[in-house]
């Protein structure tokens, strides 16, 4: 991959699948605005991170957590931790809509919230998805301003996205 921005802080993606660092999945990013931060860096960031995409130009991210579990973990119980995760680092969290991230796969759940960080406010996608002792969180988060234009680049990752292969 060719390097880009400041510092080779992130990477131009292309017409290349985004693919898992340390678990199997990928997806398309949406359109040539959306970089790939360098492992590094977000891992410094946000330790348990496996990729993370940036979108510059719109302060908006898409982040990738993969967590292995000892035993199978509930879906719901998942969706629980996450938001309670999120109640901890934000405040006047509202969960605005939920439903299914895969609609045949009752193990995928799909969030949206609004929370407010450091005096910000954030609109937050959620996609969950819980396979055997795997657990993903797929994050899009940009500011309440501009989550609206951002909303269908971060459903087209949710459509394209496949777990299990690379």
């Amino acid at each position: 991959m060719k390097r880009a921005g400041p510092a080779k802080e992130i990477e131009i993606i292309g017409e290349a699948d985004v693919q898992g660092a340390n678990y199997f999945y990928h997806f398309k990013a949406p359109n040539d605005r959306w970089y790939l931060r360098n492992q590094e860096l977000a891992k410094r960031e946000n330790p348990i991170c496996d990729r993370w995409l940036v979108r510059p130009d719109k302060d908006a991210h898409f982040l990738i957590i993969g967590e292995d579990f000892p035993g199978q973990m509930d879906v719901g119980a998942y969706q629980t931790a996450v938001l309670s995760n999120l109640e901890k680092a934000a405040t006047h969290v509202e969960v605005l809509q939920t439903g299914s991230l895969f609609e045949n796969y009752e193990q995928s759940r799909r969030v949206h919230a609004r929370a407010t960080v450091m005096g910000l406010s954030i609109d937050y996608t959620f996609g969950l998805v819980v396979i055997g002792n795997q657990a993903f969180q797929f994050i899009g988060f940009a500011s309440e301003a501009e989550f609206p234009s951002l909303a269908g680049e971060y459903q087209q990752m949710f459509d394209s996205l496949t777990i299990g292969e690379k």
